[in-house]
């Protein structure tokens, strides 16, 4: 056996250490376990707690049925109903976040909406669209970055979130992979 293996097994793991999310699972929040108003609400999900909040209107989000209230939300879904903000806080840093989303224009004054996705460390994702004539025009936001522990969601027209999703890091498996290749090759090389 070569003297360097326990040199690269080190190594490995001093790469694998700092290369790493502090969160590096998948966990995925539905609002199908919680109902009516509630904030701050914290849910937990693979030892990753969320949660949500609304600083600038304090009770002014519900959790309820939004089946046929938009694509890509059914069951319960979080409503933010004044517009404003809603924030999320993780209790572990974070890489990527996703969810399905749409906007409530009740009183049909039409027009365009942005929902805008702020992380903490400043990264900002919009998604824009058009209210003329539809009540509740939906989409999907997703972002991937630098790790952040929260996010702000802020739009001029109340709206509503469902499958917040975080990711499980690739790039974490697939260094892994790759060094255990690595370790695996020098061992035949030296035997």
């Amino acid at each position: 056996m070569s003297s360097r293996t326990p040199l690269l097994a080190a190594v490995a793991a001093i790469a694998l250490t700092s290369a790493a999310p502090a969160f590096a699972a998948s966990a995925f929040y539905d609002f199908e376990a919680q109902g009516g108003n509630a904030t701050p609400l914290s849910i937990t999900d693979n030892g990753l707690t969320a949660t949500f909040s609304s600083p600038s209107d304090p009770g002014q989000f519900v959790i309820g049925n939004a089946d046929g209230l938009a694509a890509g939300l059914s069951g319960n879904a979080l409503t933010e109903t004044t517009g404003g903000s809603l924030d999320i806080a993780f209790s572990a840093p974070i890489g990527a976040l996703s969810f399905n989303f749409a906007l409530i224009d009740l009183l049909g004054l039409g027009g365009s909406d942005t929902l805008t996705l702020t992380t903490n460390t400043g990264a900002t994702v919009t998604e824009s669209s058009s209210l003329s004539g539809l009540l509740f025009p939906s989409g999907f936001l997703s972002y991937t970055g630098p790790d952040f522990s929260s996010v702000e969601i802020t739009s001029t027209y109340a709206f509503a979130i469902d499958n917040v999703s975080v990711p499980e890091p690739a790039t974490l498996g697939m260094l892994g992979v790759g060094l255990a290749g690595l370790l695996a090759s020098r061992r035949r090389r030296t035997a």
